[in-house]
């Protein structure tokens, strides 16, 4: 149960207005709040009352069974990034975008730059189209703190159910999702495989960790490649793409790294697990199953792949076959907050033609056709050297500065 908020005093202050940093990391227990009846107040007390009266309605919805927001709650982390700040975003975005004057602002909202505000308001209005019903009690909620911190770790916790119930589904369904076992891999004994003999204790779930950039050398000795991770002497990092990104069939070409990133068979099932639901993750016809329990796409009205949508499918499909029991940001040298960016990363630039293809190619894997990718919703170690995203991003920069100093066609010369 979520805590419960206090309703505000009716008293006014002569205090100094200016927001207090807000601090609701800590979870607390539910707050009591008692009903006040005045059945002779006056005109002012009874407006105050149909305040109360509001704010225990907010009050109810938080601390009850409230489906359509817990739901909502839920399908945070998956919809608008799988490490979104939520407790910065909320307390900070809906004071700045209300433009509120200075002397209303804490001193660390002021104290930022207008990128820092931007890149906090555009995600508040994410978070905001997904629950509305923040933006409809702004007013509320900038006016009492504690109310504001009780919605944050409401909003937090749900969230961080939603990751773990899919966390929870993937992890007996993933192995039936792996490509077929490399020649020299051992067994998978069951799809019911402990995670900890997953990752780098087992060929099959280690080769798809791997690098792509590094997949030729793991297959010359695996158990000699593996030993070098786990000693730190190849250093796995999130910049360098691993191989279940990429499509099981096609080469790879260390001079175009893009080719056949993010097709991979494995990460696609997994995406279609999570968004279309199980039944619907290998088969062969693209597009939803009908009939049956309704799929997160069907419940959010999801209707085409976002860059999001992968890059959280990417990081849970990563965690399912490495060896971590619990979840941790950190892997060893690899960083899950740092491999969600990586993926972001890709789609830096929306009229980037890799940008529309592999949009293109998810959206006619997943929902059977073609959309419009718009707004929706060390000394020693391998991994010192120029990682696979630096070079795709050269490769990106040396095609558009060709692209921009092409000479133009005899027809485009004006006369």
């Amino acid at each position: 149960m979520a805590p419960r908020v206090q309703a505000p005093s009716t008293q006014q202050h002569d205090h100094d207005h200016r927001q207090q940093p807000i601090a609701c990391t800590t979870p607390g227990p539910p707050r009591t709040r008692e009903r006040s009846v005045t059945p002779d107040a006056s005109e002012e007390e009874n407006e105050n009352n149909l305040k109360k009266r509001h704010f225990e309605e907010i009050t109810d919805a938080l601390a009850g069974n409230n489906k359509k927001q817990k739901r909502q709650s839920r399908s945070l982390l998956r919809f608008i990034g799988l490490f979104t700040d939520i407790e910065a975003v909320i307390s900070k975005g809906i004071h700045i975008s209300e433009d509120l004057e200075d002397a209303e602002l804490s001193e660390e909202v002021i104290g930022m730059t207008p990128d820092e505000r931007n890149a906090i308001v555009t995600q508040y209005k994410k978070i905001v189209q997904l629950i509305p019903s923040i933006k409809e009690d702004a007013q509320f909620y900038r006016e009492d703190p504690d109310a504001l911190c009780d919605l944050i770790r409401y909003i937090q916790k749900h969230a961080a159910d939603g990751r773990s119930d899919d966390l929870g589904m993937l992890k007996p369904k993933v192995l039936g999702y792996l490509p077929a076992k490399a020649p020299s891999a051992p067994p998978l004994e069951s799809l019911t495989l402990s995670k900890g003999e997953r990752g780098w204790a087992h060929h099959q779930t280690a080769r798809l960790l791997c690098p792509r950039s590094l997949v030729d050398e793991f297959v010359t000795d695996p158990d000699s490649f593996i030993s070098s991770v786990e000693s730190a002497e190849i250093a796995i990092t999130a910049d360098d793409y691993p191989l279940f990104l990429y499509s099981n069939e096609a080469q790879y070409d260390p001079n175009n790294i893009e080719n056949n990133l993010l097709r991979g068979s494995y990460l696609l099932a997994v995406f279609r697990c999570l968004f279309t639901g199980p039944r619907t993750a290998t088969r062969k016809v693209s597009g939803p199953s009908g009939g049956g329990r309704p799929s997160k796409a069907k419940i959010y009205k999801m209707t085409k792949v976002t860059p999001e949508s992968i890059a959280y499918t990417a990081v849970l499909a990563r965690f399912s076959i490495c060896g971590q029991d619990s979840w941790e940001p950190q892997d060893g040298m690899f960083s899950l907050p740092n491999f969600y960016q990586a993926i972001m990363d890709l789609f830096d630039d929306p009229t980037d033609p890799w940008y529309i293809d592999t949009l293109a190619w998810w959206n006619k894997q997943v929902f059977g056709y073609d959309r419009p990718s718009g707004d929706t919703e060390a000394q020693n170690v391998t991994g010192s050297s120029p990682t696979s995203k630096s070079h795709l991003q050269q490769q990106r920069a040396a095609r558009r500065a060709a692209a921009a100093t092409a000479p133009s066609s005899p027809d485009s010369t004006p006369n």
